[in-house]
């Protein structure tokens, strides 16, 4: 599959898009919520859990996505709020 980045994206035409797969339940109260993110503190966050994972392996993010959910369920829970 292509994925081409336009706008702010254009110069991350080799980024990585990371889908969070879960179980989620959205319903008709959930909110999401989605910002683009350049700051230093999400980006250490981010590079510490990929470096964390990779057995090492330096990852150094320039730019990130950040997604909330409100409001809602993991299969056979509370209602929460997830970010990814």
């Amino acid at each position: 599959m292509n994925v081409n980045f336009t706008g702010e994206f254009s110069l991350f035409q080799d980024a990585i898009i990371a889908p969070l797969w879960t179980d989620l339940i959205i319903t008709k109260s959930s909110t999401l919520y989605h910002r683009v993110s350049t700051q230093h503190r999400d980006l250490n966050i981010i590079a510490s859990l990929v470096t964390n994972s990779t057995s090492g392996v330096g990852y150094h993010p320039v730019l990130a996505i950040v997604v909330t959910w409100e409001n809602v369920s993991i299969f056979r829970r509370q209602e929460e709020t997830v970010r990814a």
